[in-house]
Formats: structure tokens, C-alpha cells, sequence
């Protein structure tokens, strides 16, 4: 599966998780209200990205 997901995608992921965890573990809860909005844009632009993948394997499979 992270084969079909950009790099880009990746490192935005892993730093979400990171930032996510560092806030978990330092109990910075103020600072949750500003990543949510960034998280849904990278969730959104993740499912774009597979959801292009998925038209070109079937764009591939009708030729």
C-alpha cells in the first residue's frame, strides 16, 4: 500500500502522528484545536491521491 502513496503523503503522516504523540505525552492539549483542521486537509488530499490511483489501475485494466 505505501508504494501507491506519494512521498509527500508519508512524511505528512508521520509528522502528524509525531505531533500528535508529543501531544499526548506532554499533555498540551490547547495546542489540538489548531492540527484537527490540518488533519482533515491531509486526510482529504490523501483520499484524492488514492482515489486517483484506484481510476488509473482502472484505466489500465480497460486497455
Amino acid at each position: 500500500m505505501t508504494k501507491v502513496i506519494h512521498s509527500d503523503f508519508l512524511a505528512v503522516a508521520e509528522a502528524m502522528t509525531s505531533a500528535f504523540s508529543t501531544i499526548e505525552k506532554n499533555q498540551a492539549w490547547d495546542l489540538m484545536p489548531s492540527l484537527v483542521p490540518e488533519l482533515a486537509l491531509c486526510f482529504h488530499m490523501l483520499q484524492r491521491e488514492l482515489n486517483l490511483h484506484c481510476i488509473e489501475l482502472e484505466h489500465e485494466k480497460s486497455q
